[in-house]
């Protein structure tokens, strides 16, 4: 073997290990490019899963405000249907003639004098002469509001029944009833 077939021996053995040395490199490159693009792509995904999870959770949000101001809405609508039936109310009370406020009065003396002895009774104005004839037994006065306050003798009680408390009274003790009716 001489020094040629030496030397052309080594090259091609060295020649063997370069092609082997840089089939194992592009191997080797290959499987980092396949495992970075891997990597890629469940990042991606991942950051797709996350971005779609704050959308939902903003969405949801956005659900759950405007379902509470729908409510708020709701309610408020509910509350001035409320004071609007209720200040009707007080208005009907107020457009009583002179002759229904005398009738509720001698009504509610009546009933009254049925469960108590009064001492005095305070009237409207409007119906505080044809109410202080009927009754010599108990002191009758004027008032500025309408309806009438009567004292008992014997327990310092004082039935307030001016139409302003019984409005407040009636409408607050039917007050679900009312709301039944108007909004069901």
């Amino acid at each position: 073997m001489g020094l040629e077939e030496v030397r052309k021996e080594i090259l091609e053995e060295a020649e063997e290990k370069a092609e082997n040395m840089i089939n194992r490199a592009e191997r080797e490159a290959e499987e980092i490019r396949r495992e970075a693009e891997q990597k890629a792509e469940k990042i991606e995904e991942e950051k797709q899963e996350e971005i779609q999870k704050e959308k939902q959770q903003i969405l949801d949000k956005k659900k759950a405000e405007a379902r509470l101001e729908v409510k708020k809405d709701k309610n408020k609508l509910k509350g001035d249907l409320m004071d609007k039936a209720h200040e009707s109310f007080r208005e009907r009370v107020n457009e009583f003639s002179k002759e229904e406020e005398k009738e509720l009065v001698e009504s509610a003396v009546k009933s009254l004098r049925e469960k108590t002895d009064i001492d005095s009774l305070k009237v409207s104005e409007e119906v505080f002469d044809d109410i202080s004839n009927s009754y010599e037994d108990v002191q009758v006065e004027k008032m500025g509001q309408r309806g009438l306050k009567a004292k008992e003798k014997k327990k310092e009680v004082i039935h307030n029944l001016t139409f302003e408390k019984v409005v407040e009274e009636v409408f607050e003790t039917h007050r679900k009833e009312v709301s039944d009716i108007l909004f069901g």
